[in-house]
């Protein structure tokens, strides 16, 4: 064995079939932390130790070996690609209320990644510099939208790695990228929006393809409602009621629509909670609509407590949709003869027949909040009945008191040019899908406000379970 022996440092012991090495150092015994196959391996690691004792550069076998693996281990971290690193922050992310994202939402990064993002999908995180993304931000100029939108979502991922240590600094951080770049400056659209008339918007709903989204267009004006609530409603959603003789319609928002795509691109709608937690909420519907509304139930809604209040014009969509509710564009319309354009169909062409071309759907919504403010509800109660996320100190004291919601509801009918009649026309506007779907206690309400006349019409409408449901009432009170 000495002949073998070629380090003036240490020893070798056989163990095992195999061979160890030793030495001491600064009252220390030091080791390779593994063992060797040969005794000339093992003999070589100790002149390389002795040979970093000669040279002054040695530290004990231990911290190298610890100092090594810390570089190793940073070295995966930074290998991990930005692709890959974004598609399990999608999958794990969860929004302010501790839900999954939404089918839309993540519909939308993962668009990004394979769209706008893609030449960085391939790369690592430490791999992209300021530099990489100030040209990406200025090759897709011409998309600005989009282009806000992709970054915002690439920039909350690389905030993601900073945070868990993976890179150092976020290089997504160009100068401005946060601003939003309308399409239509705001001062325009609120002007728009401000010279919109309730007979406007009556115009308006009687252009949209007259009968089908009638109501809808009015029940988005005169309450607010999102499009995709108003897609989510169901004639359960529909609570019938009477104020003093006058219908007092209230809608219960509890669902809302939305779409998303697959990775493999499929167009899906599916139906879940609204936007926020305080989206869901109660609605009234002004008494002048109450009979759009009736007639629309009548003969466009899905039959059933669970039937669609605003099903789809395709068979082969469950749910309505925006660009159902648009129609056409001019040039999408063509006469199959003589190829000509014929005229735009929809929303789109009712907006241009009033002398608003720009005017959006989403637009109803806001005027909805001017209307109503201009009918003396209170900003913050506006607030919640638009179903906006309060500031922490009023949202955890505001109640909205719903004796204060129908002199408003009264006053937004007058703008319109409603008046009451002196006999409230109640059986005439029941629907008796509707009265039928009714609980015992919601019976009570609504036989509480009729006069004999109206009972005399509204009775023989209910089927013989609600009847019985009303009777049984009764004889307990």
């Amino acid at each position: 064995m000495a002949a073998h022996r070629k380090a003036t440092l240490g020893s070798v012991k056989p163990s095992a079939n195999r061979w160890k090495a030793m030495y001491e150092r600064q009252n220390q015994r030091h080791v390779p932390g593994h063992t060797f196959s040969t005794p000339e391996l093992a003999w070589a690691w100790l002149r390389s130790e002795q040979t970093l004792i000669d040279r002054g550069d040695w530290t004990p076998p231990a911290t190298r070996r610890l100092e090594q693996e810390a570089a190793e281990q940073r070295e995966t971290e930074t290998s991990i690609h930005f692709g890959a690193y974004a598609r399990d922050w999608i999958t794990n992310r969860t929004t302010p209320r501790g839900t999954p994202l939404a089918p839309r939402t993540v519909s939308e990064y993962h668009a990004y990644l394979d769209g706008p993002l893609a030449d960085f999908a391939g790369r690592q995180l430490a791999g992209v510099t300021r530099a990489d993304v100030k040209a990406w931000w200025q090759r897709l100029a011409d998309k600005p939208r989009y282009r806000h939108h992709a970054y915002a979502f690439a920039k909350s991922v690389f905030k993601a790695g900073v945070k868990e240590g993976l890179i150092e600094a976020n290089p997504w951080d160009v100068d401005n990228a946060a601003r939003v770049v309308l399409q239509t400056p705001k001062a325009v659209r609120a002007t728009m929006i401000n010279d919109l008339t309730p007979d406007d918007v009556q115009r308006l709903a009687d252009a949209t393809r007259p009968g089908q989204w009638q109501a809808l267009v009015l029940l988005l004006a005169w309450t607010g409602l999102r499009p995709g609530e108003a897609f989510g409603l169901q004639r359960r959603d529909v609570k019938v009621s009477y104020i003093d003789g006058t219908p007092s319609w209230r809608i219960h928002v509890a669902r809302a629509v939305s779409r998303s795509r697959t990775p493999e691109g499929t167009r899906v709608d599916t139906i879940g909670l609204p936007k926020t937690l305080e989206s869901i909420r109660h609605v009234w519907l002004p008494p002048h609509l109450v009979p759009v509304m009736q007639d629309h139930l009548d003969h466009f809604a899905q039959s059933g407590p669970e039937g669609l209040v605003f099903p789809s014009t395709n068979e082969t969509l469950p749910f309505a949709t925006t660009q159902q509710v648009a129609g056409t564009t001019g040039k999408q319309r063509r006469d199959r003869k003589g190829g000509k354009v014929r005229p735009p169909s929809g929303f789109t062409g009712a907006r241009e027949s009033i002398g608003m071309p720009g005017l959006r759907l989403y637009d109803l919504r806001h005027w909805a909040r001017r209307i109503l403010l201009s009918a003396g509800m209170g900003e913050l109660a506006v607030e919640q009945y638009m179903g906006h996320r309060l500031p922490a100190v009023q949202g955890a004291y505001a109640v909205l008191d719903p004796r204060q919601v129908w002199p408003v509801m009264l006053r937004c009918s007058e703008l319109a040019g409603w008046a009451p009649a002196e006999t409230a026309p109640t059986a005439a506007v029941a629907d008796a899908g509707l009265l039928n779907g009714m609980n015992a206690g919601q019976l009570a309400a609504v036989v509480g406000a009729m006069s004999p006349e109206q009972l005399a019409v509204f009775v023989p409408t209910l089927s013989p379970d609600a009847l019985a449901r009303l009777m049984g009432n009764r004889s307990r009170m």
